[in-house]
């Protein structure tokens, strides 16, 4: 794996393990997800342009094909939502020797629940 294929597994599991696993984030909104890490991409591209070029729903999709989330509709509900997999906590425990982990590279702007304050914006 390339310098830049591990600094993009290396953010998802940062993202998704703030989310997640420190947010304790339990059955997340697509829409609320979606922006939360929306803006944060673009904080981080307005830091080192194109270091992360993809849409939000890019990596969403990408982190639950990896398996590190589980896409879900829950009954009676239109919007899908996002729960963490065992693979994603691995992957966080993992990263816990990455240099760069909650630095303010990566998590400057991440505070500790982030969904909550997305899903107040949106009501």
């Amino acid at each position: 794996m390339g310098v830049a294929a591990r600094e993009q597994r290396q953010f998802g599991a940062v993202i998704c393990g703030t989310v997640f696993v420190d947010g304790n984030a339990r059955g997340a909104p697509e829409a609320a997800l979606e922006s939360w890490l929306d803006d944060r991409l673009y904080l981080l591209n307005e830091e080192k342009p194109s270091s992360f070029p993809r849409s939000a729903d890019a990596y969403l999709a990408e982190w639950t094909k990896d398996g590190w989330l589980r896409k879900y509709y829950p009954p009676g509900e239109d919007e899908a939502h996002f729960d963490a997999t065992a693979a994603l906590e691995k992957a966080v425990a993992g990263c816990g020797t990455c240099p760069h982990v909650r630095s303010p590279e990566y998590g400057h702007s991440v505070g500790p629940r982030p969904l909550a304050a997305a899903a107040d914006q949106q009501a």
